[in-house]
This record gives C-alpha cells, structure tokens and sequence, in this order.
C-alpha cells in the first residue's frame, strides 16, 4: 500500500536535511536514526495525507532515544498522527503522558473506554481548567468512578465572610480573577512547521447536563517550537474556575444540580459584629460545617460506588476564606481567618 503512494509522487531528492523531504526522501527518512529527518519525513507525510506511513511513525514514539532532538521527532510524529485520525496504541501514548500531555489527550479520546485508565492519569500531572473540562466530558457520561478521586480533589470553595455593625448595614460585593503569562518559545531553526495544541474554552459548544454549560476544542498552532503548552495553567475567574466545574461533575454523578448539592464552590455568611470572641465562635462553626457538608458529598458517592469507603473518609476540603469588613464603627482588626480554615481537622 506504501508503494502505491510513491508511485504518483516526484522523486527528486533534497540534499538539506532541511529542505522539505520528497516520497523518496520520506520514506528513507522517516525510518532514519537521524530525528531532525524523521521530523522532516512526518511534516511531509501529514501534508500528503498518507496514512501508509503511519506504523513508521509509531516507531518514532516507540524510539528508547532521550534526548531532546528525539522528543522534538516525537512531537512531530504525534502531531502527524493526530492529522491523521490514526489510532495510536495505548502502550504508545502511556509512556509520553507527562511530555506530550495535550497529544495524547487527543489521540487517546479515540480509544473509547479503553483509554479511562490514561485519561485519569493525565489528571494526575499539573493540568488547567480546559483539560479538566476535556477528561470530564469523556469520562462523566458513563460515570466512570475513578473520575470522582479528581474532582474531589480539585472542588474547592471560596467563601466570604461580611462583617457589619448591627445597627448600619452596607451591601458589599467583590469578585477574583487570575491570568497566566508566558514567554515566547524558542524556536527550532532549520526544523520543519510542526503543529501544537491547545485546549479552548467554548461556552456555546456544548453542555454538560448541570447548569453551566461546557464545551472544549482543539486549536493547533504552528510554529517551529515543539512544546506542549496545552495543559498549562490558564485565566480563572469568579464565573468561571475549577472549583465550579468540579461542582458541575459533582452534581452529575449525583444525578442533581449544583444548587442541590450540600456543599457550593461558593459562599457568603453575613454575620453582625458583637464581640471577638462572638466572631471567632461564629466563623469556627462555619468552617466546620462546610467540613462536615463537604464529607456527606463524599459519603454519597461512596454509597453510588464512585469512592471507596476509605477515600471518603479522607477527602478534605480545600477552603480559601476571607473577610470583607463592612462596619462604619467599632472596627476592632479582624483575625487572620484564612489561618483557621489550614488548621487540621479535630
């Protein structure tokens, strides 16, 4: 099949490693030890479409090379491939979860349920908002339980404690917002365009079945680069964050939404300035119970089958909190609340 795809195509060979390869010269190169000619052979075989080559590229990531030429092959063949539709191995895509994270989020998509284990790997490692939202939308349907672990880990609230005098009530609002900033790559002179991928965002897209709606898509970028930057931290805010998202997950696994869930991503307790100790008792308590809400989540997936007894009884909750004072008198400073929300569980 491989020869057919020769046969209509020139066979004028480049003598630069850095010219653009020929049929010839691809399919000499693509089986070459050399990763600058590989790279080379795969961006000339996804722009001619050839799916023949595509047990040569699998070679490519099987390749026991380390170094970062080798990589930069491999990157290039994983790109190639995805052009392709191929189906890649799981034993192919395993081994290069950490370093290719985005590629192999795609490719294995592809394998159905058979991927889940790889999948939930990927949350393992350093990961941003879309692909928490892009693992979540291939396991969450059939309620994968090994979903649940991450999801826990990832729910967080944010809760605000308003502080005011009694007898003069002013409203206060607020909202967070964080961005992430990188500098440019470098780029591989003399080494072919290769494609890179990031996860974006799509609130019209798609939906999950809870109350915000989600979607993800794959942009590819090309540039001479060769690094994955897919799963690299990106901007959160206050309508939009992970912790919001895990409660989306949370609501679904128990076939609810997220205003029914005993715990929310977000909170706001307004409590009348007494005394010290007053405020203290009173924000101890709230941060207890929003423990306690959070362990009759875990309990209920538990009791679903989606946590084991054990983890559940370890899941704590991750609680960033903070005062907001709104009194006019009496403005006796406020303790550091945030440090009463770290302290270990009694």
């Amino acid at each position: 099949m491989r020869l057919l795809a020769l046969l209509g195509l020139a066979v004028a060979l480049f003598a630069q490693p850095d010219a653009k390869p020929d049929a010839k010269a691809a399919a000499e190169w693509i089986v070459s030890p050399e990763p600058l000619k590989q790279a080379w052979a795969a961006h000339w075989i996804a722009d001619q479409q050839l799916t023949a080559f595509i047990p040569d590229l699998l070679h490519v990531l099987e390749s026991p090379e380390t170094s970062g030429d080798a990589d930069a092959a491999r990157f290039a063949a994983l790109d190639t491939l995805t052009q392709l539709n191929a189906e890649v191995p799981l034993g192919d895509l395993e081994p290069l979860a950490d370093r290719f994270p985005t590629d192999v989020l795609i490719l294995a998509a592809r394998l159905g349920d058979d991927a889940n284990a790889l999948l939930l790997k990927l949350l393992d490692r350093p990961h941003n908002r879309e692909a928490f939202i892009a693992v979540g939308h291939l396991l969450a349907p059939q309620r994968v339980p090994g979903f649940m672990k991450p999801v826990m880990r990832t729910f967080c609230q944010r809760a605000k404690i308003v502080v005011y005098n009694p007898d003069n009530r002013n409203r206060s609002g607020g909202a967070w917002a964080g961005d992430a900033f990188r500098l440019p790559d470098r780029q591989r002179a003399g080494w072919p365009d290769t494609g890179s991928y990031r996860l974006v965002e799509n609130m019209a897209a798609g939906s999950l079945p809870a109350e915000r709606p989600h979607a993800v898509a794959f942009v590819r970028t090309v540039s001479k680069a060769y690094i994955d930057h897919g799963f690299d931290a990106s901007s959160e805010d206050s309508g939009n964050n992970s912790c919001l998202l895990a409660e989306d997950f949370l609501a679904i696994y128990l076939d609810t939404s997220p205003s029914q869930l005993p715990i929310r991503s977000e909170a706001q307790l307004e409590l009348p300035w007494t005394t010290e100790e007053a405020f203290e008792t009173s924000v101890r308590g709230f941060i207890a119970e929003q423990r306690r809400r959070y362990a009759v989540v875990a309990e209920q997936l538990a009791a679903r089958g989606y946590l084991t007894a054990d983890e559940a009884s370890q899941v704590r909750l991750n609680l960033f909190i903070s005062a907001a004072d709104d009194r006019v008198h009496d403005r006796t400073q406020l303790p550091d609340i945030g440090e009463w929300a770290q302290e270990p569980l009694n």
